[in-house]
């Protein structure tokens, strides 16, 4: 994947893999995935708003439906 180019599934293994930047790093370089530390730090961000927002609207439905 060339630079700039959105990295979707850093995301999904953040979810999936519950590790933080570093664990992570070690654990692709293992399996031969170069991504740099940098980039797993920006992706961890984008993990952890998107994780947030999930949140907040599940959250936010299972509230209106318990006042019906």
């Amino acid at each position: 994947m060339g630079r700039g180019e959105s990295k979707f599934e850093l995301i999904l293994l953040f979810d999936r893999m519950k590790m933080e930047p570093k664990k992570l790093h070690r654990w692709l370089k293992e399996r031969g995935q170069e991504y740099s530390y940098y980039t797993l730090k920006k992706y961890y961000s984008h993990w952890g708003f998107a994780d947030t927002m999930v949140r907040s609207i599940m959250e936010t439905r299972s509230q209106k439906s318990e006042k019906k």
